[in-house]
């Protein structure tokens, strides 16, 4: 608790809101779909290959996603980037 105290001095509050709240493009939804097609499930995690992606950021947002589901220890989105 006492590091958390000390660390939170230093954060940046409206980063934060914004990552947390952050959007994406209609035409990201294609990715999630491709995601959950593409999962493999094991005991404790779950990874997707994504292909192509136009910015790692989709993998960034895809696994965000996954983050929700419950019980799962890891979380593993791969693509390859145009750029």
């Amino acid at each position: 608790m006492r590091q958390f105290r000390y660390l939170f001095q230093y954060a940046n509050l409206n980063l934060l809101k914004k990552i947390e709240r952050s959007e994406f493009e209609v035409n990201s939804l294609d990715y999630f779909q491709t995601a959950l097609a593409n999962r493999v499930v094991t005991k404790k995690g779950i990874y997707s290959y994504l292909g192509t992606v136009p910015s790692a950021d989709i993998c960034v947002q895809v696994a965000d996603f996954f983050t929700r589901a419950h019980g799962l220890d890891w979380i593993f989105i791969a693509g390859r980037s145009v750029r």
